[in-house]
Order: C-alpha cells, then structure tokens, then sequence
C-alpha cells in the first residue's frame, strides 16, 4: 500500500508543477464575461495566453489571475477640503 501511496503523493507534485491550462470558454466562465470578448482581447493583446497556432489558444490560470490582480482598485484617494483652494474648484473665479 505504501507503494500505491508514494506513487499517488509523486503525480500529485507533478501535476501542481504542471500550469493548468484552461480554454476561452474555462477563462470566460471564471471571469463571468462572454467567450467572444476573450477572444477579443486575445486578438488585441490584452490577455496572457498561449497560441499553439492561429485558432487554438489556452491560458495559464496563474497568470490570469496575475494579471487581473493589476487591476484590483485598493480604494478611493480622499481629498481634504481646503476652503479656498483653486485645485477643488473652491476659490475665486478667474476673470
């Protein structure tokens, strides 16, 4: 049994080392958008993916998530009002 076991524990390491590969319709599920706009942002570049050829195309999840991490918002910049300040739209009109 400890063979089948040790067996079992080297293919679960080889398959956390392989990328995993997802299709256009996998990435549009995951993102929750259609599959044609993936393959509108593949076609203009705005996706990591990988071609194999012309029609088929496949994603590391990895770094799909990678990439849509630059995208994450952390928060609105506040503004501390400063009566008077020209840069708020506060101060006198200009003439």
């Amino acid at each position: 049994m400890d063979t089948i076991g040790s067996a079992n524990e080297g293919q679960r390491d080889r398959d956390e080392k392989r990328p995993q590969l997802m299709t256009a319709q996998e990435i549009a599920a995951f993102l929750r958008i259609s599959p044609k706009t993936v393959y509108n942002w593949v076609s203009l570049g705005i996706i990591p993916c990988i071609r194999f050829n012309r029609r088929l195309v496949r994603f590391e999840r990895k770094r799909v998530v990678e990439w849509l991490a630059q995208y994450e918002q952390k928060g609105r910049k506040r503004h501390k009002y400063v009566p008077g300040d020209a840069s708020m739209g506060t101060g006198s009109p200009a003439r």
